[in-house]
């Protein structure tokens, strides 16, 4: 028995200390105190009321986090003169629109947001695009415009 307890013991020692965070999805307009919640994240769906939602719940000491679609995402940082933010969404929209798919529409998502992006600093992020890109085209049967995006990406 007292060998199974430091069995026990010893292997709890051994494990590796986890923690994570508590995000609570706020859908109502006012928002409670922390200590009634109980939590520090809030998540606010985007919409006509997310600007006050968010301005309040950060008044009350929250760390705030807008969920949003795709293509509200693009639209914002569209509206915001930001184009290189606008085309990393785009991207990723087009990927999830692959995996649908809709290869046709990723394609061209895709080959929007690289001649946007080539010219920024080159990045992992970046380099996965080119890849991203080369391999969309290789499958629609374009292998020819594949080549240039892939000597990007390497």
């Amino acid at each position: 028995m007292r060998i199974r307890s430091v069995v026990l013991w010893s292997s709890l020692l051994l494990v590796a200390p986890a923690w994570g965070d508590v995000l609570v999805r706020w859908t109502e307009l006012s928002v409670p105190p922390q200590k009634a919640l109980g939590v520090r994240k809030l998540v606010v769906f985007w919409d006509s009321n997310a600007p006050s939602a968010i301005g309040r719940a950060r008044g009350q000491g929250y760390d705030v986090y807008a969920e949003l679609l795709f293509e509200q995402a693009i639209s914002l940082f569209t509206a915001e003169d930001l184009p290189h933010a606008a085309a990393r969404v785009e991207a990723r929209l087009a990927s999830v629109l692959w995996d649908e798919g809709q290869i046709d529409t990723a394609a061209e998502r895709m080959a929007r947001s690289f001649d946007i992006l080539r010219g920024d600093e080159p990045d992992e992020d970046l380099a996965m695009l080119a890849a991203q890109l080369a391999r969309f085209h290789w499958f629609t049967g374009n292998p020819e415009a594949a080549v240039e995006p892939l000597e990007f990406a390497l």
